[in-house]
């Protein structure tokens, strides 16, 4: 069952655009806080905090296929 959900998430993820992807990645798996990840991109907190929403929002519809 594990195995499954773990290539569940492997499939969405690929299925995101890049940008979601990378956002995810900094916040899920490499653990930085927004403002690391507004410094690495350049762009203000807020519009961080609302592209990872946007982005859980598009995975969780991804999700629903399966």
């Amino acid at each position: 069952m594990r195995k499954e959900q773990e290539q569940i998430v492997r499939q969405i993820f690929l299925e995101l655009a890049e940008r979601c992807r990378k956002i995810l990645q900094m916040v899920f798996i490499e653990k930085l806080s927004y403002k690391e990840i507004s410094s690495r991109l350049g762009v203000a907190e807020g519009t961080v905090k609302s592209r990872v929403s946007r982005c859980i929002e598009k995975a969780i519809q991804l999700g629903k296929k399966f």
